[in-house]
C-alpha cells in the first residue's frame, strides 16, 4: 500500500511540475522592464534589409536595399506627461567600410506599464509591462490608423488595422551570431484583405531589447501582376502582385 501512495504521490509530482513549466509560474515582482532597458551610452546596430516597390511605366521596380542603422542614447528629457525619455541617435552606413551619418533623432522611455517610443511626432505603445502571452493593446492609439505615408511616390496608408499582441514571451531564440536565452515576441499587425497585407512583427530580448523587427506593408490593385484578374491575384504571393509598399527585416548584429 505505501508502494502504491508513495507511486501516485511521484505521478502527482511529475505532473505537477510539468504543468508548472508549461504556464511559467511567473515571479509577480518581476515586471520585465529589462526587456526594454535604457541607459545614456547605450548602442546597438542592426543590419537593415528591405525591399521598396515602386511603380512605373511598364511595371513595377522592386529596389533592394541594405544598410547599417545605429543607434545610440545621447541624452534624457521629460515629456508633457512626466515619463522619462531617453534621446536617441540614429546613424546609418552602407557597410563596415563607410562612416556612420546621422540620419534622425527620436525618443524612447518607460513608465510603470508600457514601454513608448516616438518619431516623427508619432507616439507607439511598443509594449505593455509585465509580458504576458496573448495580452492585447492598441500600440497606435495616440495617431490616425489611417494616416498616409509617402513609399516611393505612393501613397500608403502604413499603419491601417494594426493590432498588437504579445505572442511567445520568455523563449529561447538563436540569432545568428547570437543566442538569446529569453525572447518576447509582439505581433504589430497581422492582417490581409485581397489589395492590401500588414504584418509586423519584433522580437524584444531580456537585458537586452529589440533584436529583430519585420514589416511586410504592400499594397495592390492586381493591375501590373494580373490585369485585373482578382481571382488569379488573390492565389499568387504578395512579393509577386504588390504594387506599392515595402519589405523591410532588422536584425541585431552587435550592442553594448
Amino acid at each position: 500500500m505505501l508502494k502504491t501512495i508513495t507511486l501516485i504521490f511521484g505521478v502527482f509530482l511529475a505532473l505537477f511540475f510539468i504543468a508548472c513549466d508549461g504556464n511559467k509560474i511567473e515571479n509577480p515582482q518581476d515586471k520585465g522592464y529589462d526587456y526594454f532597458p535604457l541607459e545614456i551610452g547605450r548602442s546597438m546596430v542592426y543590419q537593415v534589409d528591405s525591399v521598396i516597390f515602386d511603380p512605373e511605366i511598364g511595371g513595377i521596380n522592386r529596389k533592394e536595399i541594405s544598410l547599417q542603422v545605429k543607434e545610440t542614447v545621447v541624452d534624457t528629457f521629460r515629456d508633457e506627461t512626466n515619463i522619462l525619455l531617453y534621446k536617441t541617435e540614429r546613424y546609418e552606413r552602407p557597410d563596415e567600410n563607410h562612416e556612420w551619418q546621422i540620419k534622425s533623432v527620436f525618443a524612447k522611455g518607460t513608465d510603470e506599464d508600457q514601454a513608448v517610443y516616438i518619431s516623427d511626432n508619432l507616439r507607439f505603445i511598443k509594449f505593455i509591462f509585465p509580458p504576458r502571452e496573448y495580452k492585447h493593446w492598441d500600440g497606435n492609439v495616440h495617431f490616425d490608423e489611417f494616416l498616409t505615408v509617402e513609399v516611393a511616390g505612393e501613397p500608403v496608408q502604413i499603419f491601417k488595422s494594426w493590432a498588437y499582441e504579445m505572442t511567445e514571451v520568455a523563449k529561447p531564440l538563436v540569432q545568428d551570431p547570437f543566442q538569446f536565452d529569453e525572447v518576447t515576441t509582439v505581433v504589430n499587425a497581422d492582417n490581409e484583405n485581397i489589395i492590401e497585407y500588414r504584418y509586423v512583427v519584433e522580437k524584444y530580448a531580456r537585458g537586452i531589447g529589440l533584436v529583430y523587427r519585420e514589416m511586410k506593408i504592400l499594397d495592390t490593385q492586381c493591375e501590373a501582376c494580373c490585369n485585373n484578374d482578382i481571382n488569379y491575384c488573390e492565389s499568387i504571393p504578395w512579393e509577386e502582385k504588390a504594387e506599392a509598399g515595402f519589405i523591410l527585416t532588422q536584425r541585431l548584429i552587435e550592442y553594448r
